[in-house]
């Protein structure tokens, strides 16, 4: 134990095997969480499994085999489990986070939410609660709530790199380019080395428009990785906000060589080779308004200036028109016209 709280990870495994060898099973639990740490999931699981079953009222064990199921593609059963942690030991925080991060998983984001606002409570600063939180918000699309639970979490935490990531592509959603472009600087600084921080950051800069500046961030990402279909993408669309059609055809022809059913990269191939498709394009279009979706209110109206349903309501006000006190709005778009 002492090796393993040193750090000296593979002398502490060893010790740990020979104890367990020697009939002394409390070595069992230590080593499944050293195995963890190591992200060795699936062998955790089947130390913590028995572990779990002969002492049902552990929640520290409870705990680690949630984190462990989930980790290992379980995640219904790490969601029982965690269930289990949090009634056994309610004011246990890392049982509320197992079972939050359970629930994410499985896309159940209310019950994550609910999980890790009962650990904020008892915890009201925890730095992972607090991102778990936000990350929950997000998937949930409250992005003005998730954009102030990221605030304060890097203001808790500033060295918090997924902190900054979460605050970035929120602001994004938002549509606050310049605000997400300083976020993913500021991630990019604590984490130099991490080619996907890098690329959300060269993705950040093409958004606020410094398509030179984001060409070289997608050059450097394909020179770690000439096969990203992503990378040959984006960088394609930075060379068409150019005006180097030439160049952008290469690129989008490379991305669609290593990635065919990308339904967003065929669409660019097909556009800009003058190629008309078969058929109707459905997960294109899809892709595009889900990801247009969180903002796509505010640009329709903040930037595009799109203003006939205040218009119309004005229209109405103004001619003292009879409107019915209760109005079904088919076929609305926007939504707007019902507000």
């Amino acid at each position: 134990m002492n090796l393993h709280r040193g750090g000296r990870l593979d002398e502490a495994e060893s010790g740990y095997r020979e104890c367990l060898h020697d009939g002394e099973v409390e070595a069992a639990a230590p080593l499944a969480a050293l195995l963890l740490q190591q992200e060795r999931y699936g062998e955790a699981v089947e130390l913590l499994e028995p572990l779990a079953r002969a002492a049902p009222d552990s929640a520290e064990l409870a705990v680690n085999l949630s984190v462990g199921l989930r980790r290992s593609g379980r995640a219904e059963e790490a969601l029982q489990v965690g269930r289990r942690a949090c009634a056994l030991a309610p004011t246990q925080l890392s049982g509320w986070n197992a079972l939050g991060l359970a629930a994410l998983e499985l896309d159940r984001a209310e019950e994550a939410l609910v999980a890790f606002e009962s650990g904020l409570r008892l915890a009201p600063a925890h730095p992972a609660l607090g991102l778990h939180r936000a990350h929950a918000l997000r998937r949930l699309g409250r992005n003005s709530d998730a954009l102030s639970a990221y605030t304060q979490t890097v203001q808790i935490s500033p060295d918090l790199v997924d902190g900054w990531r979460g605050l970035a592509s929120t602001q994004a959603a938002l549509d606050q380019v310049d605000e997400a472009l300083l976020s993913r600087m500021r991630a990019l600084a604590l984490a130099p080395r991490n080619r996907e921080v890098a690329f959300e950051h060269a993705v950040a800069l093409m958004r606020a428009s410094k398509v030179v500046e984001a060409i070289l961030g997608f050059e450097a990402a394909l020179q770690t990785d000439p096969d990203d279909a992503q990378a040959w993408a984006w960088l394609g669309r930075a060379r068409l906000g150019q005006g180097d059609l030439p160049a952008a055809r290469v690129e989008f022809e490379q991305a669609r060589s290593h990635d065919p059913h990308d339904s967003v990269i065929a669409h660019f191939h097909m556009a800009i080779t003058g190629t008309l498709p078969d058929e109707v394009e459905s997960d294109y279009i899809r892709c595009l308004f889900d990801d247009f979706a969180d903002r796509f209110d505010h640009t329709l109206v903040q930037r595009l200036a799109y203003g006939t349903p205040a218009r119309l309501a004005h229209f109405l006000r103004q001619s003292n028109a009879n409107v019915a006190t209760c109005v079904l709005d088919l076929g609305c778009g926007t939504g707007l016209m019902a507000q």
